[in-house]
């Protein structure tokens, strides 16, 4: 073997005497193995790529490492645990589900919820919204309706007000439906008034009211303006509402909200619901009787529009208005007449 130096002379290797690399393999009892390496040095030290800065040799190194090394991540000895779970950990490093905006994970993982933000803006006592509180009032003070604290002694001023604040944090009175508390704390008539809560229809307009109190505001749409759309009952909604709803195959319509059927009129689906006497009038669905047209439907015991005694006289109706003789109209058991 030679050994290439610094200078330019040779040295002969001695048979006597074994080569280091092979003394240590001698020693260590692993010859062929030392041999091996020996080798691999040595064919390290004179390739080009390796002497050069090969790129290759540190590189494949980096890129790599013993599967079986330290450090190497065996994804199969990680079992994930979501049994039951819906979010949060998996144990693994990820996670077994999300929440939706709004929400947060219970610590179990099992549920997301709703993430309550407490409402105290403006409020100095009383629930905060989350089940807790904006705060408490000091001694000889109480929590009002306003959440605001107010002296125990505190005398509410009303005066004439039908509502709105009595200077104790609590109302002078309510208003009926379809009201508001207007200036000076009297009620009136609010922009909704007369309006249902569900709503109506109108032909093919939508009558709505949207929001509340002061603010409320009565809405009128056209559906029949909506591409394929038309003013109905949409069931769907909870609670139900009218609606513009999908025309789709057409189905007669021949009752109100309140499951009255109707005798006459437009069913919505180029028919009728039924037709009237001839001379009667149909009004929102209800056939009306009118002086000097035929009896038709009209009952042996004839009827009363609201003082107005409706009856049979001779094949023809005649109308009698019980209020021009200072009467009502009534029924006795027997007949309606004026009494």
């Amino acid at each position: 073997m030679l050994v290439q130096g610094c200078g330019t002379e040779e040295l002969p290797a001695s048979a006597d005497a074994p080569d280091a690399f092979d003394s240590a393999a001698a020693d260590s009892g692993t010859g062929d193995s030392a041999a091996a390496a020996t080798d691999g040095l040595a064919d390290t030290l004179v390739t080009s790529d390796s002497v050069g800065g090969g790129k290759d040799g540190a590189a494949d190194s980096a890129r790599k490492p013993d599967a079986k090394g330290a450090g190497a991540l065996d994804a199969a000895a990680c079992k994930r645990a979501c049994t039951g779970k819906v979010c949060g950990s998996d144990g693994c490093g990820a996670v077994c589900g999300f929440c939706e905006t709004g929400q947060s994970c219970q610590s179990d993982g099992k549920a997301c919820t709703t993430v309550c933000v407490p409402v105290c803006a403006g409020k100095q006592c009383g629930p905060n919204g989350c089940g807790g509180q904006c705060g408490g009032c000091l001694a000889a003070f109480h929590c009002a309706d306003d959440q605001l604290c107010h002296p125990d002694d505190c005398q509410p001023k009303c005066g004439t007000k039908q509502c709105g604040d009595n200077g104790c944090g609590m109302a002078c009175g309510s208003c009926g439906v379809g009201d508001v508390c207007g200036p000076g704390g009297l009620c009136a008539a609010g922009p909704c008034k007369g309006v249902p809560k569900e709503g109506e229809c109108k032909g093919a307009i939508l009558v709505q009211c949207q929001g509340d109190g002061t603010i409320a505001q009565k809405v009128q749409i056209d559906c029949a303006a909506k591409p394929g759309k038309k003013c109905g009952w949409n069931a769907v909604a909870l609670p139900g509402t009218f609606a513009c709803i999908d025309k789709g195959p057409c189905e007669p319509v021949c009752k109100d909200a309140s499951g009255t059927e109707f005798e006459c009129g437009d069913d919505g689906c180029s028919g009728t619901c039924g037709t009237c006497t001839a001379g009667w009038a149909c009004t929102q669905g209800e056939c009306i009787p009118k002086a000097g047209a035929l009896c038709g439907s009209l009952p042996p015991t004839g009827l009363c529009q609201i003082d107005k005694w409706v009856f049979c006289n001779q094949g023809k109706v005649a109308v009698l208005d019980c209020a021009d003789a200072g009467m009502a109209c009534k029924f006795d058991g027997k007949k309606f007449g004026c009494q």
